[in-house]
């Protein structure tokens, strides 16, 4: 296959430009052009896939031991695994029974009962980082497992919300319902088997 020469590309130009016959231009040398151009760009992006994506999709983010946030007034009552590395995964909480939402104790009894665990730290680590987060998560409120509690009394737990073309944190009542967009955020390093 020969490459297209100047000439051809300006008889496309003009062709484009002027409604010029197409049969005037040499059909076979335009064509395998387009056709070597698009097998190498195919291995360029094979390669790509093999080599870089994974670090371009990569969503392991590393968690600090202090909490990036005054926490005078709060208890930690049911803490979280929260050390190292951590690549986060989103868990459905919603049983097709609960009509559509579920109450926050239920939502941390099931969250217990399925091993899943996150805390405060774990959405700090994303924040930080939050360009790694999945543009497929923004439509989810991505809620902890971790429970606090406030000089009130009142338990908490803490979620990330995206808003405003970035994401935020925000804490919630387990007096609360949770309902369709929300969904539990469980870390790989601490997630254990889910019972057969």
């Amino acid at each position: 296959m020969k490459p297209v020469t100047i000439d051809q590309s300006h008889a496309v130009m003009a062709a484009l430009a002027t409604n010029v016959d197409w049969s005037v231009l040499d059909s076979d040398s335009l064509q395998g052009n387009v056709v070597t151009n698009a097998v190498e760009a195919g291995k360029q992006f094979t390669a790509f896939l093999l080599n870089g994506a994974r670090m371009v999709i990569s969503m392991v983010f590393k968690i600090v031991t202090a909490i990036d946030r005054d926490m005078t007034g709060w208890e930690l009552l049911e803490p979280a695994a929260a050390e190292g590395e951590f690549e986060p995964w989103l868990q459905e909480l919603l049983q097709e029974s609960d009509g559509g939402c579920c109450g926050g104790e239920e939502m941390i009894k099931r969250a217990k009962e399925k091993g899943v665990s996150s805390g405060l730290r774990h959405l700090e680590a994303m924040l930080r980082e939050q360009e790694k987060i999945s543009v497929e998560w923004r439509k989810y409120l991505l809620v902890s497992t971790e429970v606090w509690r406030t000089l009130d009394d009142s338990r908490y737990v803490w979620y990330l919300y995206w808003l405003g073309g970035r994401w935020d944190l925000g804490g919630r009542w387990l007096e609360n319902d949770f309902g369709s967009r929300c969904r539990l955020v469980a870390s790989r390093k601490y997630q254990r088997p889910l019972d057969t």
